[in-house]
């Protein structure tokens, strides 16, 4: 009865926003503490269904402008759901998170749909389709490392295949991630592998498109000559803000001895001693 109360009362139309923001709440910790075994299949498709039209209303900014409180408690509640539902090695227990019918709408359907919001994020206002992820992020340590790697992946997929310009929103996800996930986030940057390979990526492509007089010296510093040049000299300056703007920071805490000593050898390579 409760389940079906909140359902309704979310569901109706020209509510105040403080009424839905309620039944959002509400219908969260339903989902976070309830029983499954006490709801019939219908009320299970419908949550389904509730959490579907949560993951639209973040994704699409329909309400962002008129009302932006009812869209921040939307996307605090669908992190919090995310957070609990992806986290495959949770213990089993009997609330609705676990209940097969949720966890793999979860899964399967509400994480790939912000995955792909990725590509439509503008930092010009905040994300919220990255705050899910970032709050989703600070549940525990394994989705936290879901998340980070999704985003990397979907970085460095990008780098790839279209190059480093087409590649700006998936990197500003990964600040935003490591701006605001915590200290496990940033945890699961540093157990990646994908950053070492990102990184790579960016140090060779900047090596690669710059002239060799002007990486010789800077008194040899001199202005593209040609298009060709120009959009080269771009590209490799881009890929030196994402280098100090993305990984810099992530080495501002704790760092592993082994993604420093892979640092080391890196600049140790490029400088001379400072002896």
């Amino acid at each position: 009865k409760v389940a079906t109360l909140l359902l309704d009362t979310f569901e109706k139309k020209d509510l105040s926003p403080s009424i839905t923001m309620g039944a959002l709440r509400g219908l969260e910790c339903l989902l976070v503490a309830g029983g499954s075994n006490q709801l019939s299949d219908s009320t299970m498709t419908r949550l389904c269904t509730f959490l579907d039209v949560v993951a639209t209303q973040v994704t699409s900014h329909t309400s962002e402008e008129t009302y932006p409180d009812l869209v921040d408690c939307l996307s605090t509640v669908l992190g919090n759901i995310i957070g609990g539902a992806v986290n495959e090695n949770a213990s089993q227990s009997d609330n609705l998170l676990n209940a097969p019918t949720v966890k793999d709408h979860v899964i399967t359907r509400i994480y790939p749909s912000l995955l792909r919001g990725i590509e439509d994020v503008s930092m010009d206002t905040e994300p919220q389709v990255l705050k899910v992820l970032s709050i989703a992020s600070s549940s525990n340590m394994e989705v936290a490392e879901k998340i980070m790697g999704s985003c990397l992946a979907l970085w460095n997929k990008s780098l790839k295949e279209n190059g480093i310009t087409a590649s700006n929103s998936q990197a500003q996800a990964v600040q935003f991630l490591l701006r605001n996930g915590g200290d496990m986030t940033l945890s699961a940057f540093h157990r990646s592998s994908l950053v070492d390979e990102i990184f790579d990526y960016l140090v060779d492509f900047t090596r690669s498109s710059t002239k060799e007089e002007i990486r010789a010296s800077v008194a040899n510093l001199s202005l593209p000559e040609t298009m060709e040049e120009r959009e080269a000299f771009l590209q490799g300056v881009l890929a030196v803000k994402l280098i100090t703007s993305t990984f810099l920071p992530a080495f501002s805490s704790k760092v592993p001895q082994a993604r420093l000593t892979k640092l080391l050898n890196l600049v140790s390579n490029i400088l001379p001693p400072l002896s």
